[in-house]
């Protein structure tokens, strides 16, 4: 760059090819600012600051800044330049050291990301952890109002409706656990078309959009979590929705797919179910399909970008893959593959949950008060006697008491997690030190901790997400003791 008029007079191959100027010729007698987008980052014109840039050079010797510039062909990057002035005789001059950082930026953008989402991790674990403990209190209690009103249909019906609300709150604050890094699903074998069905048609209501289903009749069930596979699938319906602002038709199809046609190595041997989300808007452009399942990146104007990444990690986390393909003016599919159980562990789904009655001890070790109320009217309502604890150490010693006065418990149902103090998983492996036959139960609101999806690999015979029912306690309870079955049991 040369005084007073500001051209560049020479530049390297490295600066040629940067700016994407044709030959050296092409490069030289042009002004900074012609390589320079008509605005900055901060909305100040570039030839203004520019010049400003140089002043500052003149005046202090040299400076060093950051600045986006303009290639030839249209495309922005960000650079460091310095600035550093040079005298040769009479004529001024300043040299121009430029390095694009573009990827660097980039690199240091996508490490801030996982740092925000580690953090909503942290928050949504104690949000969630917070409030399913309140959803435990409600649920419980309504569980059991239930259980005294069977001679009134209609209050019996707002009972099992008010349940269904915490049951609906329950999904909401799984949904929040999928943030968490290390959070994995609590998956059942369970028919996947009903999930399918009322997912999709959930997340379509309000929208002009309407979902259309092609489900196979045969189609085999999946060992997933309902309520993560749910997420993924509303995410889909909505991102549908949204690429049709004026309404049109989402397809849905499931079907059956076999080891033989699958061109997917990073599946399991035997076969898989195939999920397709096909909508008729205009489609994703080449250059952003790459990325879509990227943290933060959305081509809405106002989107988080964090839909399609949270569903990319759940089905991976279930041993699956999802796609994508789109083409501009014809519409965007999502494919998602994910493994298919075996029908024979199928479980039966029951037209009302059945409360179990039974007989023993239980020891309840929960640090919260309202928790710790409902699982004692709950367990004295089926038949148990009970104590309760606040912590792993008064746990410890409360069993032993029980031990050595020839009444031990039969079971002990802990929380996962007690702030200042020892929590479940330390306290069941000190009780398996005291007695290696003890038969403990996992209770956490933090449903998606490892502890609770792999519970017998840390020592426990059963596991109690939060909130829960008064027939989900009876049963997990006498399966654990391992009563049977009595004419007793009702529904409830």
């Amino acid at each position: 760059l040369q005084a007073p008029s500001w051209k560049f007079t020479n530049g390297n191959q490295a600066a040629i090819d940067l700016f994407g100027a044709k030959s050296a010729a092409d490069f030289t007698s042009r002004t900074p600012w012609e390589f320079s987008p008509e605005k900055q980052k901060d909305g100040t014109s570039s030839s203004a600051k520019a010049k400003d840039m140089i002043g500052k050079a003149m005046k202090e010797g040299s400076n060093f800044f950051e600045w986006t510039h303009l290639r030839l062909n249209g495309e922005t990057f960000l650079a460091t330049v310095l600035l550093t002035r040079v005298q040769i005789g009479v004529e001024v001059f300043l040299q121009a050291t430029v390095r694009d950082v573009s990827e660097i930026r980039k690199a240091e953008e996508a490490v801030l990301n996982v740092q925000k989402l580690e953090s909503l991790g942290i928050l949504a674990g104690g949000i969630a952890h917070d409030f399913n403990n309140i959803l435990t209190g409600i649920l419980g209690n309504l569980s059991l109002a239930k259980v005294g009103s069977e001679n009134s249909k209609e209050l019996v019906e707002l009972i099992s409706e008010s349940q269904d609300a915490c049951l609906t709150a329950q999904g909401l604050t799984r949904q929040l656990l999928t943030f968490s890094k290390g959070g994995r699903p609590l998956t059942k074998v369970v028919a996947l078309g009903p999930i399918v069905k009322e997912a999709c048609t959930f997340a379509a209501r309000g929208t002009r959009a309407k979902c259309h289903f092609f489900i196979d009749d045969d189609l085999l069930p999946g060992k997933v979590d309902k309520d993560q596979l749910a997420q993924v699938l509303q995410n889909l319906v909505i991102n549908a929705a949204q690429a049709m602002p004026k309404g049109g038709k989402i397809i849905v199809a499931a079907s059956n797919v076999g080891f033989v046609d699958l061109d997917n190595s990073f599946l399991p041997g035997g076969s898989s179910v195939k999920i397709v989300v096909q909508d008729e808007g205009d489609g994703i452009p080449p250059a952003k399909l790459p990325k879509v399942f990227d943290p933060y990146f959305s081509t809405k104007t106002n989107g988080r970008g964090l839909g399609l990444a949270t569903s990319h990690s759940i089905i991976t986390n279930h041993g699956g893959t999802i796609e994508v393909e789109s083409t501009i003016g014809i519409g965007t599919v999502f494919t998602i593959l994910l493994p298919a159980a075996n029908p024979q562990d199928l479980q039966p789904v029951l037209e009302a949950p059945v409360i179990k009655r039974g007989s023993g001890r239980v020891l309840i070790m929960d640090d919260e008060g309202m928790v710790v109320r409902v699982l004692e009217r709950m367990l004295r309502k089926v038949g148990y006697e009970c104590e309760s604890v606040t912590n792993g150490e008064q746990l410890l010693d409360s069993y032993e008491k029980a031990d050595q006065s020839g009444q031990p418990f039969d079971v002990v149902i802990m929380d996962l997690t007690i702030p200042c103090g020892m929590g479940g998983q330390e306290a069941v492996q000190k009780l398996k030190e005291l007695n290696p036959d003890v038969k403990a139960i996992v209770s956490s609101g933090y449903s998606g901790d490892p502890v609770m999806s792999e519970y017998a690999k840390h020592g426990f015979s059963g596991v109690l997400a939060k909130p829960y029912r008064i027939s989900e306690v009876s049963d997990i309870v006498r399966r654990v003791i391992g009563l049977n079955s009595t004419k007793a049991d009702v529904e409830g």
